[in-house]
């Protein structure tokens, strides 16, 4: 209150107002709206350890081995249809990082069925396994954005020029 009276020459509080008087001026403020109690929690915290158990670690975790999954088999189609084109070096080298940033965040992830059996030992894991691993993690998907942008690159001359980008894109020039 001292923003709006520099030489507050009495206060006067009640249960729910403080009364200023400053010079001749007197002003009343309502305090019973205030919240004063800044210690209580939003949720408890067995709400909010159900809530990190099931989004946090297994969506997470279920996600990411579909993702295993998913780019496991990619790999294999494009290693089975060759790599006589410069579209399936790039998809498999893109699907090659997002496999490595994918077992990046399941074996982090992993804290989660490890705490079931310890929770000191889930808690150990995720110490440990969070600097290390999601260093690799960021460098992993650095570099799928990285070989992303060179695929829209090479679409983008696939249509400036129709007829000469063959010549232009082959294996032993990119």
């Amino acid at each position: 209150m001292n923003a709006i009276c520099s030489n507050v020459t009495s206060r006067n509080v009640t249960s729910s107002n403080v009364t200023l008087h400053c010079g001749n001026d007197i002003y009343l403020v309502n305090t019973a709206s205030v919240n004063t109690k800044f210690d209580q929690a939003l949720v408890s915290d067995e709400v909010l350890w159900t809530f990190t158990a099931i989004v946090d670690t297994w969506f997470s975790l279920v996600i990411a081995f579909l993702g295993i999954f998913g780019n496991t088999l990619t790999i294999v189609v494009f290693k089975t249809m060759g790599f006589k084109d410069t579209i399936n070096i790039t998809m498999t080298t893109i699907a090659f990082w997002d496999l490595v940033r994918v077992l990046c965040g399941f074996i982090h992830r992993f804290y989660g069925p490890l705490s079931l059996l310890s929770p000191p030992l889930g808690r150990s894991w995720q110490n440990a396994t969070y600097p290390n691993i999601n260093s690799l993690q960021n460098i992993a998907t650095n570099i799928a954005y990285v070989i992303g942008a060179y695929v829209a690159m090479e679409r983008c001359l696939c249509i400036s020029f129709p007829l000469r980008v063959k010549s232009m894109m082959t294996p032993n020039n990119t």
